[in-house]
Parts: structure tokens; sequence; C-alpha cells
């Protein structure tokens, strides 16, 4: 009784309103609002984050919220996340808003010739996305269907995987000891919808679980969990109360590089495809703020 008391309490939902951060209104469910006084709170995350990428040699970026349909297909989401997009139709073309930011990098990168010399090529966005959640499983900025992603898309060499994740773990544990959160770590393997070959995913799977050995940190398998195109490394903040909320991850990719033929130009003066890896450390900066507010 205690507990949920407690919970009571800290409900960032009541404590929204109580401070004039957000609103949630009947006209856009799911969607907040954010009152000025959110606003420094969300601008004061933003900034950080910006800070703290750009001394780490990111590039920020910024992708449109809406796309033609036939970028959709090309990328898989399609088929493999059409129920969960948004839809709009104009000038007699299908376009869809973004559930995800990674095709968007994907044409800024083939946007002009690569070199080896450029890669790892890093970008970071503070992407707006909407999926559409079922209305039973909104909860405040805990989960939403419009939300602020803080991704970051690298493309790789071969060589320089294992490396760079193992760099992006660090980079994540320094977040989040930053704002005192203790974390979990789970591995989740191919889904039961996948694209590409059970080759290529073993071999993914096993990159990440290397790194994960290697820097000697606790993880459990999360069996059949992974993103469509990839195997991830999820990270998992405990709240005030104990309670674990799926926040950052690391996914790992050879398949979208192949359906949008990235090449870059190698040492040896021939193209060579890249890998890409989708990064993400607050994972929605409405629940990482919602987490927060509940830690007063």
């Amino acid at each position: 009784m205690s507990k949920q008391m407690e919970a009571e309490k800290r409900n960032h939902q009541k404590l929204g309103q109580e401070l004039e951060l957000f609103m949630s209104m009947e006209e856009a469910p799911g969607m907040p609002f954010f009152l000025p006084n959110g606003m420094i709170v969300r601008n004061e995350l933003e900034n950080y984050w910006k800070q703290k990428h750009y001394k780490a040699g990111y590039q920020e970026i910024k992708t449109p919220i809406m796309m033609k349909q036939e970028l959709w297909e090309q990328s898989g989401h399609w088929e493999h996340y059409h129920e969960n997009m948004y839809f709009s139709n104009v000038d007699k073309q299908n376009y869809a808003i973004k559930p995800m930011n990674c095709p968007g990098a994907i044409l800024l990168f083939n946007s002009k010739r690569r070199s080896y010399r450029e890669l790892p090529v890093r970008y970071a966005e503070l992407g707006l996305v909407h999926r559409h959640e079922l209305s039973g499983s909104l909860n405040g900025l805990l989960r939403v269907r419009s939300f602020t992603q803080d991704d970051a898309h690298l493309f790789v060499e071969l060589s320089q995987i294992e490396a760079e994740i193992s760099r992006i773990l660090a980079f994540i544990h320094d977040f989040y000891s930053h704002f005192g959160f203790d974390y979990k770590v789970e591995l989740s393997t191919r889904p039961e919808k996948f694209m590409g070959d059970i080759e290529t995913w073993n071999q993914a799977e096993k990159s990440l679980q290397s790194v994960l050995i290697e820097k000697g940190l606790d993880y459990q398998v999360n069996e059949g969990d992974g993103a469509f195109y990839g195997p991830k490394i999820d990270f998992h903040i405990l709240d005030s109360l104990g309670r674990s909320w799926q926040c950052g991850t690391v996914q790992l990719d050879f398949l979208m590089p192949e359906k949008f033929d990235c090449m870059y130009i190698g040492e040896d003066n021939k193209p060579h495809r890249p890998v890409m890896i989708h990064r993400a450390i607050y994972g929605s900066v409405e629940r990482f703020m919602a987490i927060l507010i509940e830690q007063l």
C-alpha cells in the first residue's frame, strides 16, 4: 500500500499539471502539449544532449517529418510497421509521417560520394516521430503517439564496428551517470518477422555480444525482441520506485545500407558497403522527462 501511495505521490501526470509542465488534450490523444515551464526542462535536456554530441564528434541533422510512400516501401517500414504509421495524401501522392528517423539519415549519407576517410560518419538528430499506439496503452509522457527521439545514425566500416559500439556504450553510461540513473542491459535478438538472412543476423548478434562481454557488462538475452532490420542492445532505466523503462538502444544494421545501396570508396579505390548503427540514449525525450519528474 505504501508503494502505491508513493507512486501516486510521484505520478508525473499529476506533477506535470501541478508544476504546469505539460498537458494532454482530447484534441490530440497521446500527443502532449508543453507549457512554458515544461519547455525550460525540455530545452535543458536537449541542450545538454547537443553539447555532449558535438564534443563526441557527431554532426547534427534534421530530416522531414513526412516523406513519400515509396521511401517507406524501400526501407521495409511499409511492410513491417504499417499498422503503427500515420498517412496523408497530397497532390495525389501518398505520404507517411515518419515513425522512425533512419531513412532520412540514409538519404543524407547517400547525397554525395563518400570516402573511407570520412568514416565513421556520425549523424545525430532530435527527430519528431509519430507512432499509432493503442489508446489503452497511452500513459502520460511515458507512452505517447508523438515524441522526439534522440537518434544517432552512424555509418562505419566492418573493421570499426566493435570499437564504435564500445565507444557508444561508454557514452550512454556517462549520460545516465550524469542523471544518477541505474540501468539494466538486454541483448534483443531476431524477431519472428525480420528482413534479411539468418547468417547476417547471427553475425550481427555475435558482434553485439562480443562487445558486451569485452566491456564486462551484465546483460540478459531478450529473445525475439530485436528490430525487424537488426539485433539491438537495450538499456532499461530504473526509476525512483524501481520500475524499469526501456530508453537507450544500440542497433546494428547490415540490411538498410543494402536496401538503399549505401556505398563508400575504400582505400583500395573500390566501392564498399558501410554498416549502419542506430543509437538512442533518452530514447524519447518525453519518456526521459517523465522519469526525471518522478525523481523529484
